[in-house]
């Protein structure tokens, strides 16, 4: 590549990469996601992160870590992205995982109040067994 054309002319960088789109290639580039923080302090070099948020202490920075929790499941699908969870419990069935849910119910279906279920609610508080499954018939 001509030093003319070569976006890195004093450091080899064979398929002139350039992340950011900016006058230098990424292999001489000291910031190449232009967030501002220079590539050896950023937890996220390739991803504009200027907060340098890493919830779960890795060397990812939540902008570009795919598992914010580190708990194995990807935030796509995780239902508690910055709470571990790795079984994906959700006991009242409402998608938000029971690490991080605040409130748990109300009761979808009657085995959510047999076997001492009813005691875990508390949207609904329900006094008995019946008065869950009373609930959940009637709701």
């Amino acid at each position: 590549m001509p030093d003319a054309e070569d976006n890195c002319p004093n450091v080899a960088n064979p398929d002139q990469a350039n992340n950011d789109g900016d006058a230098l290639g990424d292999a001489c580039d000291p910031d190449d996601d232009n967030d501002t923080i220079l590539d050896e302090d950023d937890n996220c070099p390739f991803v504009a992160n200027t907060d340098q948020a890493n919830n779960d202490g890795d060397s990812e920075g939540d902008a570009c870590d795919a598992d914010d929790d580190n708990d194995g499941v990807l935030d796509g699908v995780d239902n508690c992205p910055l709470v571990a969870n790795p079984g994906q419990e959700d006991f009242d069935l409402d998608g938000i995982g029971d690490a991080c849910d605040p409130t748990t119910g109300p009761p979808t279906n009657k085995n959510q109040c047999k076997n001492g279920g009813w005691q875990r609610f508390d949207s609904p508080v329900f006094a008995n067994q019946g008065q869950c499954l009373d609930y959940v018939n009637h709701n």
